[in-house]
C-alpha cells in the first residue's frame, strides 16, 4: 500500500472510487484550494485534478468544452482506464453527470508527452531519472524482493519501451 499523494491547497483529502482493470488508472474526488474536484491518478503523472489532466489531454480539441464546468467527482472507469463518469457543477451552478476520454496509459511515456513520436530518448532519460531516485515508478517488473528497483525492471522497462504506446 501507498499514499496516492494530494492535490494542490485545500485540505490533505482524496478517495479513490474506482480503478482500470490493471489498476494503473484511479478515478474519485479530493479536496483543492477551489473545494472538491474530480481526480485522476496513474503512475506516471500522480494525482492530479481530472479537469487539468483533460485539458493537457486534449489535442486539436475544444478547449472551452470544459469552461464554467467544476468537475466535482469522478465515480467510474473502463477497463481500459479512456473511459472516465463522475458528475459536477456545469456554467449555470446545476449538478450534471459526465462522461469524458482520457489518452491510454502508456508506461514507457515516462515523461507523458503528447508530441508525436510519444516514445523517445526523453522516455529513456526519464526513467533512469526516476530509477535514480528511486521513485516506485521505477519498479517496472513490480518486485517486492529487495532490492525492489535491479536490472530487471530496465529490461522490463525496455520491453515496454519496444512494444510501444496503443
Amino acid at each position: 500500500m501507498a499514499p496516492l499523494g494530494d492535490l494542490p491547497g485545500g485540505g490533505y483529502q482524496s478517495e479513490i472510487l474506482a480503478g482500470s482493470a490493471d489498476g494503473n488508472v484511479l478515478v474519485g474526488q479530493g479536496t483543492s484550494d477551489i473545494g472538491l474536484e474530480a481526480i485522476v491518478w496513474d503512475p506516471v503523472n500522480g494525482m492530479r485534478a481530472l479537469q487539468d489532466a483533460l485539458q493537457l489531454d486534449i489535442t486539436g480539441g475544444d478547449l472551452g468544452a470544459l469552461d464554467g464546468w467544476t468537475l466535482v467527482c469522478a465515480t467510474g472507469i473502463s477497463a481500459d482506464g479512456t473511459m472516465i463518469c463522475g458528475y459536477g457543477t456545469d456554467p449555470g451552478g446545476l449538478t450534471q453527470g459526465f462522461v469524458c476520454r482520457l489518452r491510454r496509459y502508456c508506461y514507457a511515456n515516462c515523461d507523458a508527452s503528447n508530441v508525436l513520436p510519444a516514445l523517445n530518448a526523453s522516455d529513456m532519460l526519464c526513467f533512469l531519472d526516476r530509477f535514480a531516485a528511486g521513485d516506485p515508478y521505477a519498479n517496472c517488473d513490480d518486485s517486492t524482493s529487495p532490492p525492489v528497483l535491479n536490472a530487471n525492471d530496465f529490461l522490463c522497462f525496455l520491453g515496454k519501451f519496444a512494444a510501444g504506446c496503443p
